[in-house]
């Protein structure tokens, strides 16, 4: 294993990119066309085959806020073993309501509350739905879950008990397209497709929420999604920024087989958003001895001001008909400074490994979220690695460790290592990062930290001809 002195890329100007996938090989080159669109809109008619679990018998009580009611709920034990009381709310009033709590009740038989706050057993727990404002007319689920420590579950009981007037605006007008349900037959299902705006304003997506659904309408489980972009673009942007894949997680009953499913979105015209000059190349993708997939690649700012980026990146993988199989948000560790260029990776997609998902797996896109694309005005210091070792052993896993002093002559909040792994035309093939923070304050003018960074590399490489270099930059106090 050898060491370099510098990272050396090369960039393009792209905001969202497609790259295609070789079914065999796994390799990605940078295409302009993006995938196909198949619009589904409503939510699958074939219903459950098999009965969810029995719910308890006593309904919860049907509280109004504004007039805000309960419509329906029900209550089930995951297969994590925790207990959820899910339901819908609606706002039958004519005004938008706002911050809405719900206190929930779980008793056992014998009406002894199940409910703990830390070590003190407690009548009740707060809860709150998936939207922050209910407008006139509309509905959203609200999922409530807690480990049951002893005692069985047999009643719940749920009450609206905040709320207030909130602001009125209308929804945009947004569509779900190229989607799919799956589950991995132990109650976890995926919900996986892409939310696009029809609207010709921007559009901020404050909940994007799945819900699945029995054959009686009861809906048995619902999720909110943090893998998406919470801004998008108007209505046929050329970039492609008007859409973002998306992917939602819900843990339902074990004994259920649900195909019935509904988004529910919360979202409001934004017509200040804007996109960030901040290109995007991929230099590899790949899976590790593990079969995970992993995309690396470099982010480049382009502005011709003065202007350092924080972002974050929204990857969507697709089959070839532009079914979403996965997608997934991540943080970019570092700050870009104008004219520089940092490394990114992106992992951990664990709902391509469910089903058939792997084997039809083609393409993949990346862009910037724009709501998390934002300027900083940190003071940036470059630090160097000292006494680096790597090792690699057989999983294909390498493991690099050195340390970092301040030698900046200034206190540090934090710091942030990257290492990346380079073949020997110089194109990064794989990277990851770690953060180092103070044991106590800051980093002190002279202290000295130690780090160890893992890295999962493409078991086809030889890691003879691999080659490590750093990045590490500190944030002033």
């Amino acid at each position: 294993m050898k060491s370099r002195t510098r990272f050396v890329f090369i960039s393009f100007f792209l905001v969202l990119v497609l790259a295609t996938l070789a079914c065999s090989t796994v390799k990605g080159t940078p295409t302009d066309t993006s995938p196909a669109t198949e619009a589904v809109t409503e939510k699958p008619t074939e219903k459950p085959t098999e009965a969810v679990t029995e719910k308890p018998t006593e309904k919860p009580t049907e509280e109004a806020a504004g007039e805000v009611t309960i419509v329906q709920s029900y209550g089930y034990q995951d297969s994590w073993d925790y207990y959820h009381v899910v339901g819908i709310l609606r706002n039958d009033s004519s005004e938008p309501v706002s911050g809405l709590e719900l206190d929930v009740e779980i008793r056992d038989a014998s009406g002894k509350s199940l409910l703990m706050d830390g070590d003190a057993s407690v009548e009740f727990l707060t809860a709150y739905p998936s939207f922050y404002t209910l407008q006139p007319g509309e509905e959203a689920p609200f999922d409530f879950y807690t480990s049951i420590e002893s005692g069985e579950p047999s009643d719940y009981v749920v009450t609206i008990t905040e709320g207030y007037e909130g602001d009125s605006e209308d929804r945009p007008s947004l569509s779900v397209e190229n989607t799919q349900l799956i589950t991995d037959g132990d109650g976890s299902y995926y919900l996986t497709g892409e939310l696009v705006n029809d609207h010709n304003e921007g559009v901020y997506i404050a909940s994007l929420v799945g819900a699945l659904f029995a054959d009686d309408g009861t809906m048995v489980a619902t999720s909110s999604s943090y893998d998406k972009a919470y801004s998008l673009m108007p209505a046929g942007d050329e970039r492609g920024m008007d859409r973002t894949p998306f992917s939602i997680s819900m843990d339902a009953p074990e004994d259920g087989d649900f195909t019935d499913w509904q988004v529910y979105i919360e979202s409001s015209e934004d017509d200040e958003v804007v996109v960030a000059p901040i290109s995007i190349a991929f230099t590899n993708n790949y899976l590790d001895e593990w079969d995970s997939f992993h995309l690396v690649g470099t982010l480049t700012n382009e502005t011709e001001d003065n202007v350092v980026y924080s972002t974050s990146l929204i990857t969507g993988l697709y089959d070839g008909n532009g079914v979403v199989l996965d997608a997934r948000t991540s943080s970019v560790p570092m700050y870009i400074l104008p004219g520089e260029t940092v490394p990114f990776e992106i992992s951990y997609f664990y709902i391509l490994e469910e089903g058939d998902n792997m084997d039809r797996f083609e393409t993949f896109t990346v862009q910037i979220d724009p709501y998390w694309t934002y300027e900083v005005d940190y003071d940036l210091v470059d630090l160097a690695v000292t006494n680096e070792d790597a090792t690699y052993d057989s999983s294909g896993m390498w493991t690099i460790k050195g340390e970092v002093t301040n030698n900046s002559g200034s206190d540090l909040t934090s710091a942030t290592v990257v290492a990346g792994l380079f073949d020997a035309e110089d194109t990064l093939v794989a990277m990851n990062w770690t953060y180092i923070w103070p044991d106590g304050e800051v980093i002190a003018d002279g202290e000295t930290y130690d780090f160890e960074i893992y890295i999962y590399v493409d078991p086809s490489l030889d890691p003879a001809n691999l080659f490590y270099d750093f990045i590490v930059q500190g944030v002033l106090d």
